[in-house]
């Protein structure tokens, strides 16, 4: 059995082959970052994150560890490559393709993210991708926003997606205001005794106000029903909302997606998530969450004009 000092002189070895073969594709990332994303993939590859460890930040590397020990079986479909770089916030993206297996030997492909800050090239963190679609509606819509806008939207979803996915109760903890307005439809059995006529039974929907402290609970509750995956449709809108000058332009906005939660277990949710978000500070900031069934959906230009900001 060879020790672990052999096995790491075997894989910096292998590292060196690779590199050279590496540079024959002009899609590959800058030479610099290469043996950062190599390390990341034989981490994958050996499900053992410590192999990468010292190309991490501390919080990076909590979000590597949580995703190589709770989201089942993962295998690269491909080698990782240059995604795309962010020069307001200095980090350099790279995509890493694979396969997950779910505990019900269910297979889905994603995309890993990597974001590296180019200034001391650790990665702050690791993130799963929208679909391309996604991501082009957002950097190629005409609408008026800044460049530095649309990669804060793009992160602030693919960080939401990703903390769903990893059950990361923390991160919904950090993102949603202490007096966030929440409102959670559910589906609600009726009986109706009409007298002498025919009773009425069936099935309606009520929207029912939530507590912060509830939907995390909430949360927290999905989370244990057992590995789950989340969807983003590439039915989503994303747009301005005009605060009269009481945030900053370009920090507040609203954002309705369409959503599918399944859970190993066979549960799952399909609806709409619609949000109120506060870019104006350090943190993106959840202010109104509405989550809506399919079928009870209130349209996106209706959703923005219940605010009435002077």
């Amino acid at each position: 059995m060879r020790s672990k000092k052999v096995k790491y002189v075997l894989f910096y070895c292998m590292l060196s082959i690779m590199e050279i073969k590496a540079y024959d594709n002009d899609n590959m990332i800058p030479k610099e970052y290469y043996p950062i994303t190599k390390s990341v993939e034989w981490s994958i590859q050996s499900n053992n994150p410590y192999i990468a460890k010292s190309h991490f930040t501390d919080g990076g590397y909590e979000s590597f560890e949580l995703l190589l020990n709770r989201f089942g079986t993962i295998n690269l479909s491909d080698t990782c490559k240059y995604k795309s770089y962010d020069s307001d916030n200095n980090l350099l993206s790279c995509s890493c393709p694979v396969k997950v297996v779910l505990e019900n030997d269910s297979i889905v492909d994603k995309t890993l993210v990597l974001r590296i800050n180019a200034s001391n090239r650790k990665i702050e963190s690791l993130v799963f991708a929208l679909t391309q679609k996604a991501e082009a509606d957002i950097f190629d819509s005409a609408t008026p926003w800044s460049k530095h806008s649309r990669y804060k939207i793009l992160g602030f979803l693919e960080d939401m997606q990703t903390a769903l996915i990893l059950k990361d109760e923390k991160y919904f903890k950090r993102i949603i205001s202490d007096n966030a307005v929440i409102m959670v439809d559910s589906t609600m059995e009726y009986f109706i005794m009409n007298g002498d006529n025919e009773d009425v039974s069936g099935e309606k929907v009520v929207n029912n106000r939530r507590s912060r402290a509830e939907l995390i609970k909430r949360l927290k509750n999905l989370f244990d029903r057992g590995r789950c995956t989340t969807v983003y449709d590439e039915d989503f809108t994303v747009g301005l909302i005009s605060t009269n000058g009481i945030l900053p332009r370009d920090a507040a906005f609203a954002i309705q997606i369409r959503q599918l939660y399944t859970c190993s277990n066979g549960h799952a949710d399909r609806g709409y998530l619609t949000l109120f978000l506060n870019m104006g500070g350090k943190s993106p900031l959840i202010e109104v969450l509405l989550w809506q069934s399919e079928g009870n959906v209130m349209p996106y230009y209706d959703f923005i004009k219940q605010f009435r900001i002077e």
